[in-house]
């Protein structure tokens, strides 16, 4: 069954689904088509499904539509097809399968789209292989081609191991989804499922679930019952935008007709200003002044409200609906009104554009559009540019201008390329370029355009994750024409991109040999195309030619030096010296460097760029302070994964691994390896499949998994011989040593060879990792020199910080599987090493409550103004900060006591920020309890998901930190914890309800009253269990327990569905 803890009144939807999966898995699919209003579920039950899939043996691939404003209209299918064809590539029929996808891809409205439907007869020679389901999110925006390609595929997949399910909005604005869910239907291809709002039952359930306080009736009333609207609600959050319901929108039309026709048309032009606008330029507009009734009647809605002679929209929900209620022809003709007397009017220069984009194409639009693009700064905002890009290519068919629309479709890819979502709409766009350069071969004097443009298409597929084909392409248009040298220095540099997103760096290196003596000889494209060296230097540091990389370098100085003043160049000049810096171990030319790139590319970017720029920052972090290098890591995976930049999102994944991993979070680190790997094997990089391969190895051999250790080691064995990258030479070595470590066996040689490569090639930090396994496997056969050999390696690694494989040969503790363990439930002692700190052995209840403070930040620093607020809240801030000081100054002395000198150090203070770091891995039992039962809740199997939450649950745990949880520190995670602890009670409980052990049940339930004696759904489970028992007196006892405890403590009665329990227990 799917997890039902993840939905609120969801129970029939959910099991149907179930079934439906349950069907494909047996060879009985077909398609499933879940439909609702925005906001009632229908995605976060899609994403369920995509989990649950795989539960049943299935496979799952997604997609979704962003609609044709957004993405190609095949798009949604090509990125289906793509993980099919991973997925399968070991497959006879799959090299066929690949040559007409690619075939399609490249131009799928010359193929036709029943050439799509041939792949149809190939996915379900798959399916027989291994089951699988595809799903694809807001199909009503897919366009009619691609909703008839998947009705061709449904009498192939009918009675096949394959299913398809489309989440949509209603089908009644879509004539071909709706074609689709007819003949569903009346051929019995498949099933629907339409997701209604919650009822008033449901909405208290889920109110009373995420702790909200606010009405039912009242919310269910305003919201009608819509999921997201009650979400919305219950966080206190003011609903505007796309989520607003169907219903709010007929609101406003309705009482929008009521208005009489003067105030219409005053909103009517005032709609096509965003926030306010004037009347005097109304009265311009309308040809006559609006009466002080219309005036008064748009105030009375409540939608407006006037300042002088300026009216003021109060929710852009009620201007966005009067706006979309006109006819486009309409809104057009009055943005060129306003575009026309916007210099009158006095607005800004981008106003005025923006009612340019909104008019009708002409002559005059193009005009001003073209030369407001060619005068615009061409980093200003990339949103914006591309909104007058694709305005004055609309008017350009009027304006018959064929060079200044190649112009611009060349110009269009850039802008949508560097947006946090337009990534596919730049392969499209580019596509679209290209043909249209070899339409007019006239407008591109020596191929430079088709050049630069089949260069952008291969790297912009590189990056999501369709090299080869990118590749491929290149290749192909490089054969097919005789490009003068500037030319073939672009595609060759592409070409060496496309080689190192598939790893192979050699390939990649010898590419930049190539088109060296073109940056040498002074030439002018090389000297335009910069950015490209600072690949150069990273391949040859990868393969150890330091030469090469110095003469790279000195290409740079020579560049920055006569252009001192770009931020472009400063930003290749850190990043080729930060690049050096971490290869040959300078710890402050690294730091310096990292600071300055930081800088630079915030001044340039703005901060919308400065996450890409962050990655030295956290190399220089990583072996110092792996709490704070991961701190940097979130808003750059989450830039990586809005773009579709999926090279990134590996790349950035294995740094998390690497993090967590230093911060002795094991399984978060293997399961944020696994992820890497996953995504790298889709991607087809073998360079970052065999790190992820041996750092998974690495991980497994520190969590005593030697067997499953050992196979990701001779996985990766492959690519690093077919490579022959030194780094995962070096790095199989080392991990093969660690095994032979574990197993008893002889480990020496293997790390002499580690060291040896990792000499020849030249990285400090390898030079550094390899002596720490020689120490190692020097320690276990007590040779001598094990020591004078980890000397060695700190020398090498003391610019990098401390490893956490340093720290363990070192004596600081984090050697075989020695933890700290923190108490925060219950008992609140402190363990390692055999000592144990009792709550009673701390200086003062203040030096625990902060240590404990510091415990719930999990690592992560706290300013030291908020301690002083949340702890000295009555205290003047002078004497605050003097309890601070002495108050940690007496933690770090009781942690001495107890524990050694080094304890003293976990407390830590830089730059005005306090976090708990000490220097032995370490847990507390709040985040072990958490995750446990985080991980209970996923597992389907009824008997199995009971074992693993008892296992938690038994004993039950105590209340976090009880002497504490009033203050406001800790009162918001001890309310999370006891919420957590209770919903496993619960989930516990309902488990053994369910598979009949009703007393078990009755024991679980009376557990989480003891907690929560308010508890309703621990009241009803408890009472379903003793009636089922026959005890129905003691149900019924138990239900007037739990009303006199609601009415003690809430003033309120027990809900309907309590009550109707009671009546079926009285009723016998």
């Amino acid at each position: 069954m799917l997890s039902q803890q993840a939905f609120c009144g969801r129970q029939a939807e959910i099991e149907q689904i179930d079934r439906w999966l349950l069907r494909a898995a047996s060879g009985q699919g077909g398609v499933f088509l879940l439909l609702g209003e925005p906001g009632v579920g229908k995605t976060t039950l899609m994403r369920q499904c995509l989990v649950e899939a795989e539960k049943h043996g299935l496979l799952a691939f997604d997609a979704w539509c962003r609609g044709a404003d957004w993405e190609p209209p095949w798009y949604p299918a090509l990125a289906l097809l793509e993980q099919i064809e991973r997925e399968f590539q070991d497959h006879p029929q799959i090299a066929s399968f690949a040559q007409a996808l690619q075939s399609w891809t490249e131009a799928p409205q010359r193929s036709g789209w029943h050439f799509a439907h041939q792949l149809g007869r190939q996915l379900r020679t798959f399916a027989r292989v291994r089951p699988f389901v595809m799903l694809i999110d807001d199909a009503h925006q897919a366009s009619d081609a691609l909703l008839n390609m998947i009705r061709g595929w449904l009498p192939l997949v009918r009675h096949e191991p394959l299913g398809i399910m489309l989440c949509a909005r209603s089908t009644h604005r879509n004539d071909s989804l709706h074609d689709l869910l007819q003949e569903t239907v009346q051929y019995g291809l498949g099933e629907y499922l339409r997701l209604a709002n919650f009822s008033l039952e449901e909405t208290e359930s889920y109110l009373s679930t995420v702790g909200a306080t606010v009405s039912a009736e009242e919310a269910h009333r305003l919201s009608l019952g819509n999921p997201l609207f009650l979400a919305e609600m219950a966080r206190g959050a003011e609903v505007n935008g796309e989520a607003g319901p169907e219903s709010v929108r007929s609101l406003v039309a309705r009482r929008f007709e009521s208005l009489q026709p003067a105030a219409q048309e005053l909103l009517r032009w005032g709609a096509c200003f965003e926030g306010e606008f004037n009347l005097s330029h109304i009265n311009l507009l309308m040809g006559a002044k609006p009466n002080s009734k219309a005036i008064a009647s748009a105030i009375e809605t409540g939608w407006t409200d006037r300042q002088d002679e300026t009216l003021r929209w109060t929710h852009p929900l009620v201007r966005e609906t009067i706006y979309k209620a006109m006819p486009p022809a309409d809104r057009a003709r009055r943005h060129q009104a306003i575009a026309e007397n916007a210099e009158q009017f006095a607005l800004s220069r981008e106003a005025a554009l923006v009612h340019w984009t909104k008019s009708p194409p002409s002559e005059t639009a193009f005009d001003a559009l073209y030369s407001a693009i060619l005068s615009i700064p061409y980093r200003s905002d990339s949103r914006f540019q591309l909104s007058l890009i694709e305005a004055a290519l609309n008017a350009s068919e009027k304006a018959d201008r064929p060079a200044e629309r190649l112009k611009l479709l060349t110009m269009r890819p850039h802008f949508m390329f560097v947006l946090p979502d337009g990534m596919m709409r730049a392969i499209e766009a580019t596509r679209q370029a290209i043909a249209e350069a070899e339409r007019i071969p006239d407008l591109d004097e020596n191929l430079a355009l088709q050049a630069q443009l089949h260069c952008a298409l291969a790297g912009q597929m590189a990056e999501t994750g369709s090299a080869a084909h990118g590749q491929q392409n290149l290749e192909k248009f490089l054969l097919a024409h005789d490009l003068d040298d500037e030319r073939r220095f672009i595609v060759e540099a592409t070409l060496a991109h496309c080689a190192a997103a598939r790893g192979d760096i050699r390939s990649a290196l010898a590419a930049h040999k190539r088109i060296w003596p073109l940056a040498t000889s002074g030439s002018a494209v090389a000297r335009d195309w910069y950015g490209v060296f600072e690949s150069t230097v990273r391949y040859a540091l990868a393969l150890g030619d330091e030469d090469f990389a110095q003469e790279a370098l000195d290409f740079a100085f020579d560049l920055l030096s006569e252009r001192p003043e770009s931020t472009g160049l400063q930003e290749f000049w850190h990043s080729i010296q930060a690049e050096l810096a971490w290869f040959s171990g300078q710890a402050a030319a690294l730091q310096y460097h990292a600071r300055a790139l930081m800088e630079v590319s915030r001044a340039r970017s703005g901060e919308n760029g400065q996450y890409t720029k962050r990655d030295w920052w956290f190399l220089s972090l990583l072996y110092r302070d792996a709490a704070q290098a991961l701190q940097l890591l979130p808003p750059m995976l989450a830039e990586a994964r809005t773009a579709g930049a999926r090279q990134r999102e590996c790349h950035l994944l294995y740094f998390q691994a690497l993090a967590m991993r230093e911060s002795g979070r094991l399984e978060d680190a293997l399961n944020a390896a696994n992820e890497s790997l996953r995504l790298a094997k889709q991607l087809d990089n073998r360079l970052m499949a065999a790190r992820n391969l041996l750092l998974r190895g690495e991980l497994l051999i520190e969590s005593g998994l030697f067997g499953d250790a050992s196979l990701s080691v001779l996985e990766a064995e492959s690519a690093a011989t077919e490579l022959q990258l030194p780094e995962l030479q070096c790095q199989w070595l080392r991990a093969s040593a660690h095994l032979a470590i574990a197993k008893g066996e002889d480990a020496v040689s293997l790390a002499e060879r580690a060291a040896t490569v990792a000499d020849e090639w030249g990285s400090a930090l390898y030079r550094g990792l390899s002596r720490l396994t020689l120490s190692a496997a020097l320690d276990v056969d007590g040779n001598e020199t094990s020591k004078s050999t980890l000397e060695e390696a700190d020398r090498w690694l003391s610019a990098y910080g401390r490893p956490r494989a340093q720290k363990a040969l070192l004596g600081d503790g984090a050697k075989d599987g020695l933890e700290l363990h923190i108490a925060l439930l219950g008992s609140g002692a402190i363990s390692l090493a055999g000592r144990k700190m009792e709550r009673d052995h701390w200086s003062s209840p203040r030096a625990r409550a902060l240590f404990s403070h510091l415990a719930l930040a999990n690592g992560q620093p706290i300013h030291a103004d908020s301690l002083l607020e949340q702890h000295w809240p009555h205290l003047p801030p002078d004497s605050a900060k003097v309890n601070l000081q002495t108050t940690v100054s007496a933690a770090r002395r009781s942690l001495k006591k107890a524990f050694g000198e080094r304890a003293g150090e976990w407390i830590r203070y830089e730059q005005g920020l306090y976090r708990l770091a000490p220097n032995v891995p370490w847990f507390t039992d709040a985040q072990r309890l958490e995750q446990a039962i985080q991980a209970a809740m996923t597992i389907a199997p009824p008997h199995e998901q009971a074992e693993a939450l008892r296992a938690a649950l038994d004993p039950t745990p105590g209340e976090l930190l009880p002497e504490f949880a009033h203050e406001p520190w800790c009162a918001g995670e001890a309310a999370r914890a006891n919420r957590q602890i209770q919903e496993g009670l619960i989930a516990l409980a309902q488990n053994y309800l369910q598979s009949g052990r009703y007393g078990d049940a009755v024991n679980m339930a009376e557990h989480a009253l003891e907690r929560d004696d308010c508890d309703e759904q621990a009241c009803r489970l408890a009472m379903q269990a003793l009636t089922a028992m026959g005890r129905r007196a003691d149900a019924i006892a138990l239900y007037h327990r739990t009303s006199d405890a609601l009415e003690r403590s809430l003033d309120a009665s027990p809900s309907p569905s309590t009550q109707k329990l009671l009546q079926e227990a009285m009723n016998g």
